[in-house]
């Protein structure tokens, strides 16, 4: 199941993807997206996640198999 990586760290490798195409998408629009994009994973890694470790956790009681679709909600 999703014991390969720790809950934060799947969540944390999402993030990063996510926040790297949002900020290629803003690039244009906003001179100050790189450093905000420089700033703003390292403040989210330094979270517990209390909220998206649940979501994790509680989609592996249920769950049967893996899936990517719980990143999003997490």
């Amino acid at each position: 199941m999703f014991l390969k990586n720790t809950y934060k760290q799947q969540i944390l490798e999402y993030l990063e993807k996510f926040l790297q195409q949002k900020f290629q998408e803003f690039s244009v629009v906003n001179s100050w997206g790189e450093d905000v994009q420089k700033k703003l994973l390292p403040f989210l890694s330094r979270g517990k996640m209390i909220r998206g470790n649940l979501v994790f956790f509680s989609y592996s009681l249920f769950a049967k198999e893996d899936s990517e679709k719980i990143l999003p909600v997490a």
